[in-house]
């Protein structure tokens, strides 16, 4: 797989791995009804076992869609593991010109983020600051920016034609651990 190969053309844009699992199959399986015959007939129990055998697909991958999933909750003892593998993903899936990331952390957990700092992805438009708060002191200046971001485009949002959906350029993931 090729670096940044994903953009906001790409149906699996913003989609994340996050392991395997069972999922129920998502096509209905449909079997003929039970009719009455004198014959005693060996295969007629045959569609209902196939349908019972293939209702949950076994051990596939298990997708998020970020895109369509705008907030993700993280529970349990591995949610930074799986923090750290989505945010993997998305930065070798994706430019940082199509994502941009950051993480507010008050340092609490434990978890390293410091990885973080090395990506293209969590610098600003003009490469001038990082979203990247480690210690609580940290996270009050990337959140005034971000908040700033994120009016500018609701202002813009409003201001354009309802009929008209505005694609926006840059989507924006946000890691707040506490």
């Amino acid at each position: 797989q090729e670096l940044w190969s994903r953009n906001r053309s790409h149906q699996d844009f913003l989609s994340c791995r996050l392991g395997l699992g069972d999922i129920p199959f998502q096509i209905p399986i449909s079997i003929p009804k039970k009719k009455f015959t004198l014959n005693e007939d060996d295969l007629s129990e045959r569609p209902a076992e196939i349908k019972q055998t293939y209702a949950t697909l076994m051990q596939v991958p298990i997708n998020v869609d970020l895109f369509n999933h705008r907030v993700v909750g993280l529970v349990g003892r591995n949610r930074a593991d799986i923090a750290r593998a989505i945010i993997t993903q998305l930065a070798a899936n994706n430019c940082y010109t199509d994502v941009r990331m950051a993480v507010l952390s008050n340092g609490s957990t434990g978890a390293d983020w410091s990885f973080m700092k090395w990506l293209p992805h969590v610098w600003n438009s003009d490469r001038s600051q990082r979203y990247v708060a480690l210690k609580g002191s940290e996270v009050s200046g990337i959140c005034y920016e971000l908040t700033q971001i994120f009016r500018s485009r609701s202002d813009q949002a409003d201001s354009t034609s309802s009929t008209r959906q505005t694609v926006l350029p840059t989507q924006y993931v946000v890691l707040v651990e506490s």
